[in-house]
């Protein structure tokens, strides 16, 4: 999109439904347009989905349903109304892959058109991100000139990325974005700040360690035992190698190591520690 004033450079007929009790007279007018001038009038998914201002789903009695709010226009008053026209229904025959696939075609219409789909309740909201997100992966179908179903797929989601935050990074601001999509950005954004907020309790964890490491070390005193403890306390000071920390680890019955340090692969590290205040080299 070159940008958003573009997608308006020339005007746009929707199809239309009139209300009131002059509505059958005008209703013979419009059909008679649509049959003889515009394809823009021709009653088709494509065009009932284009008239509407939005779209609701609910999930009722294990069905998914669509709601079609569209603009009608009162005959008796000449005003525009907003009124809930359509309601889809699935054929009892039909198999859940058959719906499954007949929701992301209707996602992705919507998608492709800019109008919004929303959750009939919070319970439904879980039910919507589902499908939105098997419409992103799997895509949709579209009818060629021969009539025969394409599978193809929404160019603005590049595949792999969903779940990911490169999902966010690829987003693009002069788009409109669904419920369902804002619903997935939220996810992911919150997952991202999960991992930041763990990253951030180590190093918080890590800085106190270090500075009460320092305190004992710069001790004139005798402090083994605190060392210990210090250690045991924070075991992040020995590194990210270890999965586990034995302190007073038992080797036999005559030797006893301050701790015993298991690593990744399974080996062992046995570390005996003195107290600080004492030389690093003896006399020897």
């Amino acid at each position: 999109m070159k940008n958003r004033l573009h997608k308006w450079k020339k005007s746009k007929q929707i199809l239309t439904a009139f209300t009131g009790k002059s509505a059958p007279e005008l209703d013979k007018i419009m059909t008679t347009l649509a049959k003889n001038k515009s394809p823009d009038l021709k009653l088709s998914n494509v065009n009932i989905i284009e008239a509407c201002k939005e779209i609701i789903f609910s999930y009722n009695n294990g069905k998914p349903l669509f709601d079609f709010i569209v603009y009608v226009i009162n005959a008796d008053t000449g005003c525009i109304e907003i009124t809930r026209l359509i309601q889809s229904v699935h054929d009892d025959k039909a198999s859940v892959e058959e719906i499954e696939e007949n929701i992301r075609n209707t996602l992705a219409l919507a998608t492709a058109l800019g109008i919004p789909v929303y959750p009939n309740t919070m319970e439904d909201d879980t039910f919507l991100k589902h499908y939105h997100r098997l419409m992103i992966i799997k895509g949709f179908t579209v009818p060629n000139d021969k009539g025969e179903r394409l599978k193809v797929r929404l160019t603005r989601f590049p595949a792999g990325v969903v779940d990911t935050f490169n999902f966010v990074k690829v987003l693009n601001l002069q788009e409109t974005f669904e419920p369902a999509d804002i619903d997935l950005i939220k996810d992911i954004v919150l997952k991202e700040f999960e991992k930041y907020k763990h990253a951030q309790l180590i190093l918080d964890t890590l800085t106190i360690a270090i500075s009460e490491l320092e305190a004992l070390l710069r001790s004139s005193k005798r402090n083994e035992s605190k060392l210990q403890k210090c250690l045991l306390r924070y075991p992040i000071l020995f590194g990210t190698d270890y999965v586990s920390l034995l302190p007073k680890h038992k080797l036999g019955s005559e030797f006893e190591m301050d701790y015993a340090l298991e690593k990744i692969n399974g080996l062992y590290d046995l570390v005996e520690i003195e107290s600080s205040n004492l030389p690093i080299f003896t006399k020897n």
